[in-house]
């Protein structure tokens, strides 16, 4: 956790701050100490020293164009290894593996009907967003114990039940 008596010595200091900000991907982070590095009052100066003279770059939209907010690497790198793009909610994500059953225990899943008992199957894919961020896509369908399709092609997969955070 940085305090800000911390003292930035070394580019490892500087990893360490960038990671200990948060929700960034390990790429998001190595952009971060970099710039941290390259805009150092000095050698040895504190968290506090730092902040203050980079203000204007290190507080709201100006650090997440540091940290790569848009447009992504590992976004990028996702589209080209052909993911899948999907949006949900009016934002784009990157699929990095194909949908699958999710196997998670919630009211009304499989093992809460009988034999021709309706129940929702819930399928999940990994995905990265536009911020670089990684998510997992999910999917609700409506079926029938004994009566499912032997694959998911009648399935609407446009219609995302919801996007979190992974």
């Amino acid at each position: 956790m940085i305090t800000e008596s911390m003292q930035l010595n070394s580019y490892r200091d500087a990893q360490q701050w960038a990671s200990d900000l948060g929700d960034l991907t390990a790429a998001q982070q190595e952009r971060v100490a970099d710039w941290i590095w390259d805009n150092k009052p000095e050698i040895g100066c504190t968290y506090e020293d730092f902040c203050e003279q980079n203000a204007d770059e290190w507080d709201g939209e100006k650090f997440w164009e540091i940290a790569g907010d848009e447009n992504h690497d590992d976004y990028n790198d996702a589209i080209a290894a052909g993911a899948e793009i999907v949006e949900y909610d009016g934002k784009q994500y990157a699929m990095t593996r194909q949908a699958e059953l999710s196997n998670r225990v919630f009211p009304g899943w499989f093992g809460d009907a009988d034999e021709g008992g309706n129940y929702t199957a819930e399928y999940s894919a990994p995905a990265v967003g536009t911020d670089g961020r990684d998510y997992k896509i999910i999917w609700q369908f409506d079926e029938v114990r004994g009566e499912e399709p032997d694959d998911g092609s009648n399935y609407d997969w446009y219609d995302i039940h919801d996007v979190v955070l992974a």
